[in-house]
């Protein structure tokens, strides 16, 4: 938790004043190695100890904090993913106590997929589009949909499908079989969608995709291998058919490389304090950003849901 410094507008004065978590040796350290105070509920908070939070907590658990502490009037930076349902209550409480809340989309904000964007955009977006491909695994659906809301502006109309189902708690069929697949359309664009087939436990985090996709256009493909880069822009291959193609111009070519590992870490930090400090802005001036709008963030949450209820049966967080 972070408290605020209202003297500056563009600029803001940080202060940890506190962890707010169950307890366990890890958290305990984390509170002795800063000198914090550590608050196991939110109930245990004194009044005034702070203006915001960072809530990094999924499921039922970190429900219950983001809007516990909404209701203390404490502005509230949420982890993704979110359902609908804790939205709609999320709304009613920073409405009634005059606070804010954003949810953390920061994998729409790196420096590959802010390339991946910008590349999107000028090839014509949704309107162009001829074909979707999208690859993640259950805990990634929500942010490859949070960039393709991004990327299209309006996710309906959207229609989706099984394809086939391997059965997600059955080991033997995920051996067979890597990705669980929907097809149909997302903003109108004809869309597959693949998602890693197991999130059984004893997989220990094995993820064979994180955040890949590819958006085909009538000159070419733009494909984002990952949230860290590569971002590539492939020609068909038929040049004859090419508006503007030179003889000698290569077919295929990276608009951004892949981050090092290093990089990746500082990026996500960086991106970290960059929501932090807009979440302050909203705080002062009472204007919403435009990845903040309600609307937008029940329409990703939606889609979200219905992609990974048909995929995993159920939500991941």
């Amino acid at each position: 938790m972070d408290a605020l410094s209202a003297r500056h507008r563009r600029k803001f004065d940080f202060q940890l004043t506190g962890i707010l978590a169950r307890g366990s040796a890890n958290s305990q350290a984390l509170a002795k190695k800063f000198r914090l105070p550590l608050f196991r509920s939110v109930s245990d908070l004194p009044e005034n100890t702070a203006d915001i939070a960072i809530v990094a907590i999924g499921g039922d658990d970190g429900d219950s904090i983001a809007l516990n502490l909404l209701k203390r009037k404490i502005a509230v930076l949420c982890e993704h993913p979110r359902t609908t349902q804790f939205l709609k209550k999320a709304i009613r409480c920073w409405q009634s106590s005059n606070s804010t809340f954003h949810i953390h989309g920061h994998f729409t904000e790196t420096p590959s997929a802010k390339m991946f964007l910008q590349a999107c955009a000028k090839a014509g977006g949704a309107n162009s589009a001829v074909f979707l491909s999208a690859q993640g695994n259950a805990r990634t659906l929500y942010s490859l949909v949070d960039l393709l809301s991004h990327a299209f502006g309006d996710l309906e109309p959207c229609s989706l499908k099984m394809l086939t189902s391997t059965g997600a708690s059955n080991r033997r069929a995920f051996e067979k079989v890597a990705f669980q697949i929907v097809h149909g359309r997302i903003a109108g664009v004809p869309s597959v969608f693949q998602s890693q087939a197991s999130i059984l436990p004893e997989d220990n985090g094995w993820e064979p995709v994180s955040h890949h996709l590819t958006i085909g256009f009538p000159t070419g493909n733009l494909t984002m291998l990952e949230s860290f880069g590569p971002v590539i822009w492939t020609y068909r291959p038929v040049p004859s058919m090419i508006k503007g193609l030179k003889e000698k111009d290569r077919m295929s070519f990276p608009l951004i490389n892949a981050l090092d590992f290093l990089s990746w870490r500082k990026t996500r930090i960086e991106i970290l304090r960059q929501a932090v400090e807009k979440l302050c802005e909203e705080v002062i001036t009472g204007k919403r950003p435009p990845n903040q709008k309600i609307e937008r963030l029940m329409q990703v949450s939606k889609v979200w849901q219905d992609i990974a209820i048909r995929l995993h049966g159920k939500y991941s967080s």
